[in-house]
Parts: structure tokens; C-alpha cells; sequence
């Protein structure tokens, strides 16, 4: 069942979303995306009371000391150690080090117990001594077949007020997992209700199942929403295209309208220019015979003034007098 689960789990659960690399220490925040500790404290700026998680931008306020003190995700830290544990012998073993001692051996098995590969003679020393009795040691290939993903030892979180107490207990008013001192000093009875950890597992399992249920009906309605507001971008899209082709038309017929009512304009001005032209012309040839003719009246009084007798300035008189009248 164990190591069923395990296959389904993909590598992006484990992998960290800020370094893209398989989890280091990794932290978990109120939004329930978990990063490594190293890579949140390079994310948060200096001074930064709160991180933004890079995934859905839900604020996690930050205690005194920052991102050291954010909760520790013991759930995919324990995946990590296992899976990643069986990764490492999928191929070659050569360079892996024993674990548990300072020597060069080759590893020949791994302590389900400890999460330490072991040389031969470590696996000795697991079977004789005292300290490591009930150790769950597997070889290599044991290992690679995956049938004990589901018994390494988990890691479990202790008590952040009662340093090294185990969590073995729930506190059903407060919500939160505590230690048997916690029981006494900081969630005693009757004021609190507190249960044995193994029977609230067993309340939470049953209640996170029809919690993951409704998740799952809310998670395809908004997968289906999603889809359908896809469509309505494309359909959004095809009309404003629409739209805009229209636009395009219309303004090519008020612009070739437009362009025609300009001709006529023009023809118009055309029109009026060319016969206020026409009367310019007929006035200036009417000037320029004026001219003629006033040039030779001219001529012809200077020179009867310059060499003309009395006799013949007097009898031109008249004559040029009329002719003056008529210019």
C-alpha cells in the first residue's frame, strides 16, 4: 500500500519550486507550498516581516528569527529520505559512503532506522550491538525494489515548547498536536480536550477524506471553469477581431467617401479659381492694349513735343485729346 503510494507521487511533490531541485530542509508555509529553508532565506528580502510564496502569493507572517523558525514539512522530508534514498542505488553504488562509520567500504545495505547506507562491516556491527537492536536493515536490492518504501523509520516532529517530548497527543480545542507535558502545563483537563494521537488520526482520516473529496468536486468545477473561460478568451478574441475588421471597413468607406467629397471639392475650387482666372486674363489683356496704346499716345505726344512745329502741335491737338479720353 505503502510503496503503491509512493510510485504515485511525482517528482514535482518533492522538488523545490524556487531552486527546481529535490528538497532540502524543507519548510512549510500557511498556504501549504514548501520550500528549502536555504533557498526562503535568500527569497526573503532583509527587514521582511511576512513571506509571499512564489506559488500563489499567500502571505506567512514571519516569527523573531525568520524562516528558521517556520514549521518543518516532516510528510514530504520523510518522502524525500526514501525515495530519494532509492533513487540513489538505482544505478551505480560506487561513490556512495558509508553512513554510519569514518572508513572507505563499499555500501552494501541501508538501515531503515537510521536512513544510513551501510558498508559490511557497520551491518555487523547493526546485528551484534545492543544499541541497534530491532534496526530494520535491507540490502541494495531489497532496496531497489521498492517493497520497503513504507518502512523507514519517519521522522517525527517534537515539542517547540518542551524540547525533545514527543508529540503523542491532540488537543481537540486548539486544534494542534502536543507532548505529555503540554497536557499538564499548557492544555490540562477538563479545560481542554485532549486525546490520544492514534484516535485523532484516525477522527482527522476520516473527516480529511470527505475534506479531499469536496476539494476534488470544487477542484473539477474550477478546471472546468477554467476551460470555459479559455474559451470565452478565444471567443473574446475572435470578436474583437470581428469588430476590428469592421472598424477597418467602415473607415475604408468613409475614407474613400471622404476622398470623393474631396474630389468634388476640388473640382468646385477648381471651378471657381479657373473662372475668377479667366476674368483676370480678359482684364489683363484688356490692360495690356491699354498699355499699347497709351505707350504709342505717348510716343507719338513726345515726339510732336520734341520736334513737331506749331502748326502741327496744334492741329494733333484735338486729335490726341480725344484719344486720351477714350483710354
Amino acid at each position: 500500500m505503502a510503496s503503491a503510494l509512493i510510485k504515485e507521487i511525482s517528482d514535482d511533490f518533492l522538488t523545490c519550486q524556487i531552486c527546481v531541485e529535490i528538497f532540502r530542509k524543507p519548510k512549510s508555509l500557511d498556504c501549504l507550498h514548501s520550500f528549502c529553508e536555504e533557498c526562503l532565506k535568500e527569497y526573503v528580502k532583509p527587514g521582511e516581516t511576512v513571506v509571499k510564496c512564489p506559488t500563489c502569493q499567500r502571505d506567512t507572517p514571519l516569527k523573531q528569527n525568520g524562516v528558521p523558525e517556520l514549521k518543518d514539512n516532516f510528510f514530504i522530508l520523510n518522502l524525500v529520505d526514501t525515495i530519494g534514498a532509492r533513487k540513489k542505488v538505482q544505478h551505480s553504488v560506487d561513490k556512495l559512503p558509508c553512513e554510519s562509520c569514518a572508513g572507505k567500504g563499499k555500501v552494501v545495505s541501508r538501515c531503515l532506522t537510521c536512513n544510513d547506507f551501510l558498508c559490511k562491516s557497520c551491518v555487523s556491527g547493526h546485528k551484534t550491538m545492543r544499541a541497534f537492536k530491532g534496526h530494520l536493515v535491507v540490502t541494495l536490492d531489497e532496496l531497489r525494489s521498492g517493497n520497503y518504501d513504507g518502512q523507514t523509520e519517519r521522522k517525527e516532529p517534537t515539542c517547540d515548547t518542551h524540547p525533545g517530548e514527543k508529540m503523542r497527543f491532540y488537543c481537540k480545542t486548539h486544534s494542534v498536536t502536543v507532548c505529555r507535558d503540554c497536557t499538564v502545563l499548557d492544555h490540562p483537563k477538563p479545560e481542554h480536550n485532549v486525546i490520544n494521537l492514534t484516535e485523532a488520526a484516525k477522527e482527522i482520516r476520516s473527516s480529511t477524506q470527505q475534506a479531499l473529496k469536496n476539494l476534488k468536486e470544487v477542484l473539477h468545477e474550477t478546471e472546468e471553469e477554467i476551460v470555459a473561460t479559455d474559451k470565452a478568451i478565444v471567443d473574446n478574441q475572435t470578436e474583437c477581431k470581428k469588430a476590428e475588421q469592421l472598424v477597418d471597413e467602415k473607415v475604408s468607406d468613409i475614407v474613400t467617401h471622404v476622398m470623393k467629397i474631396g474630389e468634388q471639392c476640388k473640382e468646385n475650387v477648381k471651378a471657381d479659381y479657373g473662372w475668377e482666372e479667366k476674368q483676370k486674363r480678359a482684364k489683363k489683356e484688356e490692360l495690356e492694349l491699354k498699355k499699347v496704346r497709351l505707350t504709342s499716345t505717348a510716343e507719338f505726344r513726345e515726339s510732336l513735343l520734341n520736334h513737331g512745329t506749331d502748326i502741327e502741335l496744334a492741329t494733333a491737338n484735338k486729335q490726341i485729346r480725344e484719344c486720351e479720353d477714350e483710354l
